[in-house]
């Protein structure tokens, strides 16, 4: 019985590797049809989408050719009839099978004096409405065939007089494009209508009714995927199927030729893909036996092998035993885990220390135990954190090794230990099992600490506090003076052109959002927290990309003039404008990059700014990008690797005399990756850098600049500049306003078509031009466009640059209007809708001067003259009846004298030279009186940091302003305590 099981063992393991072999075989050749099905799929497809180009470019040469013999015709006409000379002599030098005119009562004409009636043909219809286009005419009144017709209206003085066809027999037209062959078989290639009839195909036969039902009918395809392929002809598009293993064809592609309202229909011969399965199948089985043979041999070797290791291993096996021995000398205990059994196991016949712990367990019981022995109980948390599978398995994917320090409280005393954990295994590059040593460093770690710990905290504590305030202050310096450049320039700017009411108001405007800035700026600086820990946060609101680029043009354009630059910004598919972010911190980006990208660019240079952005499937999120360029002195490749490292300059920056603080790159990367953003720098010495920013932003729920301008709705428009990205830019844009929009990189080019519009009757309704072209200035194309369309249509300068200096010059031109870039959808439309005048309203008055609040009095306590006169004047415009005090004291005496509730509110300035707003508010607080307990006192103060809002609060104060004030902000806090 033994010997007859002996025997069936082995044939029981043959049956099973032959069972092996045969599923595996079974799989391969499964999974070998499909990869083959599928990659003849493919490859029909390419084949398919080049017949579709081809025959699209063939489509659009005879529409090209019929166009030019409408124009030709309709020249040479001495009057309005188009003889049969003409057509026999345009048939005889033309390629067309047939040349035939259709005048405008619907009678077509053939060279040789047949007619027929073609007025109910869509040919006759769409070519008498000026349309050119191509028409397949299936019941031909001349011809037996059917007919590929190319058709173009003949104009004469202006009016059209009929429809000149240019006409090929369909199928020896096309049938050399359609013939297409793989592997020497010959596919059937079909052009279909968007009905499915048959206008030719490759094997020459012919086709009554719909083809997707003959092709089943015929067993070609099967029902399902012709289902798919008739949502080809419904729906437009391409698409490949497979069709099922009963159906004579491989598979069926079908292309959509949308230009021409035609359907390329290919079906693959099967033979071809049969016989590649085949040949396949035959390599597989060879390649099997070929592996059989190398197992066997394998399997020999391996026997061999293992009987001399065997033996090996037994004698490595007593010399560790010497090993470990002499190891125990050092370490105490050693424990060996296996992370793909989860279980511990002390060797070399060391045991725990604790009776009640088993020698061997669970490692998930062992952890708790090791961090037992942790005196505190943050380091013991923590200690189990990293001596956890996960932890360590993480970090020794890179090292063989780790070493922990540990404060123990062990036999009722503090000890210190290093724990060891060494890598003894790996699979697949993962740990599997580790060695756990100890070893008692306690008298190393009291000598060391009894030398250093004083002098360590002492230095660490001064170079901590030090370090953080000089960097960050360091950091802001760069960033205050960038803003208080543009407020300087453009004051004096102002203070120049002081009669220019419109030139004063601009200036003004950039001042105020350069002070708005500035002010942020400062705000940071007075955050001592901050100071402190070293540390900013980003504080997320709702922002208009659009407006924040604008201010930073305006922030930067002195330095740009300054240096007699040239700055280049455009936009590219910005999508949406309002998103959530922090303003600030990206104007501080963009400011340092661009600063330093005309700082270190000489005179005559050029600096570049793109916004664009990619399409995102994140659901309310969006993907910008920012790229600064400049062709400046660039950077040598050894600088770029540290360039976003705290005080790292070029030498060559520090040689040349150019002042900066190391600090702004490492400002901006902080900032950017902070925003979970990404920036990286392309840079090459002598030809200068490119900054790119990429940070995905979180959209506002509503965008306000999507809708269309319904005045402007199917209007043309041509946009020129020489740039094509940003012709493309602003093209789609003016396309998603409703406009029908062209462009040209050329000013004369602009000038001449837009004579053409004018003569033909359909005019461009608005330019938008370019200021700086290479060829012709946007001021020299504007006088072109007028010269030859007159002075009704808008025009739209397109500059980067401060228009002041042009600006009278471009109205003497023709000019109608001037928009800043970069140009977003908001500024497009604001333009559009400022040049066309569509909005029939004057300037609003700011929202400040609308509020009303008559009748109320308040009670202004502030101890500076200036201060008081402002604010003074602010309440007065809003209707307040005003009462001021110059002290605390004087305050709480005008309270006390009062009647109840004649004082609606009180404004407290908080530093006061007798009494501070503190303490007058507490007073008045404690009068015996009802009103106090009531009447909504405000915080009015310079003292801006979050402990001086929170004194205010415990100090009886309702709400904390802060100065400067903010006039929107500060009305909205007195709306709601004077509701």
């Amino acid at each position: 019985m033994k010997a007859k099981k002996k025997f069936l063992q082995p044939l029981v393991y043959v049956l099973i590797l032959l069972a092996a072999i045969i599923i595996l075989f079974q799989w391969y050749t499964v999974q070998n049809s499909r990869c083959i099905e599928e990659r003849n799929k493919n490859y029909a497809t390419d084949s398919a989408e080049q017949t579709g180009e081809q025959i699209n470019v063939e489509l659009e040469n005879g529409l090209n050719i019929i166009s030019t013999y409408t124009f030709f015709v309709g020249e040479s006409l001495e009057k309005p009839e188009v003889t049969q000379q003409m057509l026999e002599a345009i048939e005889g030098n033309s390629l067309f099978d047939a040349v035939v005119f259709t005048d405008k009562d619907g009678i077509n004409h053939v060279s040789d004096g047949r007619t027929s009636d073609g007025s109910e043909h869509d040919y006759y219809h769409k070519g008498m409405k000026g349309e050119t286009g191509i028409s397949v005419v299936l019941d031909s009144h001349f011809f037996d065939e059917t007919m590929l017709c190319f058709y173009a209206p003949v104009r004469y003085k202006g009016e059209i007089i009929g429809v000149l066809r240019g006409a090929y027999l369909a199928e020896e037209y096309l049938k050399s494009m359609l013939a297409t062959t793989y592997f020497g078989q010959e596919a059937s290639v079909h052009l279909c209508t968007r009905d499915g009839k048959v206008v030719a195909c490759s094997d020459a036969n012919l086709h009554q009714g719909d083809l997707i039902d003959m092709l089943v009918e015929t067993g070609v395809i099967d029902q399902e995927t012709a289902e798919k392929a008739e949502s080809i002809f419904e729906n437009g598009g391409k698409g490949s199927f497979i069709c099922s293993p009963d159906s004579k064809t491989d598979n069926i592609c079908l292309i959509d030729l949308p230009d021409n309202e035609f359907i390329l229909v290919q079906t693959f011969p099967k033979s071809v893909t049969q016989a590649m399965i085949r040949d396949e199948n035959i390599v597989g089985i060879q390649l099997e036996i070929m592996l059989l043979v190398l197992f066997a041999i394998y399997i020999v070797t391996l026997i061999v092998r293992t009987r001399r290791e065997r033996k090996l291993l037994k004698d490595e096996n007593q010399q560790m035993g010497y090993i470990i021995s002499g190891v125990n000398t050092l370490f105490s205990r050693f424990v060996m885990v296996d992370f793909e059994t989860s279980m511990y196991q002390y060797l070399a016949g060391t045991s725990p220390e604790k009776k009640d712990v088993p020698v061997n367990g669970e490692y998930k019981d062992f952890v708790p135990y090791l961090s037992s022995w942790v005196k505190e109980e943050k380091e013991r948390s923590e200690f189990a954190r990293q001596i956890s599978m996960e932890a360590v398995i993480e970090a020794m994917e890179q090292q063989d090794d780790l070493r922990f320090e540990s404060h123990v409280f062990r036999n009722g005393e503090d000890e210190w230990e290093h724990v060891n954990i060494i890598c003894l295994e790996r699979k697949e590059g993962k740990v599997s099992k580790i060695l756990f040593i100890r070893q008692n460093i306690t008298d190393v770690k009291k000598k060391e600490m009894r030398i250093t710990q004083a002098l360590q905290d002492a230095l660490l504590q001064a170079q901590h506090a030090n370090k953080a305030k000089t960097t960050f202050l360091s950091n802001m310096s760069h960033d205050i003076r960038t803003p208080m450049n543009a407020i300087i320039g453009f004051a004096t700017i102002a203070v120049s052109h002081i009669d220019n009411k419109n030139q004063v108001k601009d200036c003004l405007q950039k001042v105020l959002s350069s002070s708005n800035h500035l002010l942020s700026l400062i705000n940071d600086i007075l955050d001592m927290s901050r100071i402190e820990s070293g540390k900013v946060q980003i504080k997320e609101q709702e922002c208009n990309i659009s407006e924040l680029m604008h201010n930073l043009v305006n922030i930067i354009q002195p330095q740009v003039k300054a240096k007699q630059l040239e700055l280049f910004i455009d936009t590219f598919e910005v999508a949406n404008e309002d998103v959530i972010a922090d303003a600030l911190k990206l104007n501080q980006v963009f400011i340092n990059l661009l600063s330093n990208a005309v700082k270190y660019t000489p005179a005559g240079g050029t600096v570049t700014f793109r916004i664009m952005q990619k399409t995102t499937f994140r659901h309310g999120y969006g993907d910008y990008i920012f790229v600064i360029k400049d062709n400046g002195i660039g950077m040598s490749p050894e600088f770029v690797k540290h360039i976003f490292e705290p005080f790292e300059r070029e030498s060559t920056v520090t040689q040349s005399g150019i002042q900066g603080t190391g600090l702004g790159m490492a400002i901006t990367k902080n900032i950017v990756e902070m925003m979970n953003g990404s920036i990286k720098v392309e840079s090459e010495a002598g030809k200068g850098s490119t900054f790119t920013v990429e940070i995905n932003l979180k959209l506002q729920d509503i965008e306000k600049n999507a809708e269309q301008l319904k005045e402007l709705h199917g209007l043309r428009a041509m946009v020129v500049d020489d740039d094509f990205n940003t012709c493309n830019s602003v093209s789609k844009m003016l396309t998603q306003i409703g406009m029908r929009s062209e462009w040209t990189t050329s000013g004369k080019e602009a000038a001449y078509r837009a004579k053409i519009a004018y003569e033909e009757g359909d005019s461009y309704h608005t330019y938008i031009v370019d200021w700086q072209m290479p060829e012709t200035s946007g001021v020299e194309t504007t006088r072109l466009i007028r010269k030859a369309v007159g002075d009704d249509v808008p025009i739209i300068i397109l500059t980067a640059y401060d228009w002041t200096d042009i600006e009278e010059e471009a109205k003497e031109a023709g000019v109608t209007a001037f928009c800043a870039k970069p140009l977003f959808m908001s500024d497009l439309k604001s333009a559009l809708i400022a040049a066309n005048n569509l909005n029939g309203k004057e300037a609003e008055a700011p929202a400040w001067t609308l509020a009303d609040f008559s009748g109320k009095r308040v009670l202004l306590v502030e101890d500076i003259e200036l201060n008081r006169e402002i604010a003074e004047m602010i309440l007065l415009e809003s209707g307040f009846q005003v009462e001021s005090a110059p002290d605390g004291t004087d305050a709480v005496s005008m309270v006390e004298k009062s009647e109840e509730y004649y004082y609606d509110i009180v404004l407290m300035d908080v530093q006061m030279p007798i009494m501070d707003g503190y303490e007058a508010t507490r007073t008045i607080r404690n009068m015996p009186r009802k009103d106090v307990k009531t009447l909504p006192i405000i915080a009015m103060t310079a003292n801006a940091l979050e402990e001086d809002k929170e004194a205010a609060l415990k100090n009886g104060m309702n709400a904390h302003i802060a100065k400067p004030l903010d006039i929107n902000i500060f009305m909205e806090v007195l709306g709601r305590f004077l509701k």
